[in-house]
């Protein structure tokens, strides 16, 4: 709220709140190997983060801690980010170029895992941005309670 501007009611900021969090904002499980809970956050939320034993665990502390988060940036007068996931412009479909000895080795990977080089490049491509082993048992509860995450598990 900039000056000048009326606060709003409790009442107003609770609905504005949920109304942010109903955009697709990137959230991230990550397993901990250590101890067997997941660690959860926001990706657009510098700092929004905690923890829980199951990922439903997780994403449950995660809306309050993004609640908390939210009402101290309103507060602080300072801006909301947007979510980094517009997929509006996306359809699924990539193609790109590679040397051959990668397409090759590949290949040969995907072959001894028993997959198809599309679910090989996937599963390679989600490790690498930090969001693979997820299960559809780890994702399924959280994302048929909270439709809009946008979720994704480690």
């Amino acid at each position: 709220m900039g000056d000048g501007e009326a606060k709003m009611t409790e009442e107003e900021e609770r609905k504005y709140i949920h109304d942010i969090l109903k955009k697709p904002y990137s959230r991230l499980f990550v397993r901990d190997e250590e101890w067997g809970g997941y660690a959860a956050s926001i990706v657009e939320f510098p700092g929004c983060v905690n923890q829980g034993e199951t990922v439903a665990e997780a994403a449950e502390k995660l809306e309050k801690t993004a609640k908390s988060w939210l009402m101290a940036v309103i507060d602080k007068g300072q801006r909301i980010p947007e979510p980094r996931g517009d997929t509006s412009r996306c359809n699924g479909k990539v193609v790109f170029r590679m040397p051959k000895y990668i397409h090759s080795a590949a290949v040969q990977q995907a072959a001894l895992e028993g997959t198809s080089l599309n679910q090989f490049i996937l599963s390679a491509l989600s490790l690498q941005l930090g969001r693979a082993k997820a299960t559809t048992s780890e994702v399924r509860p959280v994302c048929e309670a909270h439709k809009s995450w946008g979720g994704y598990a480690r």
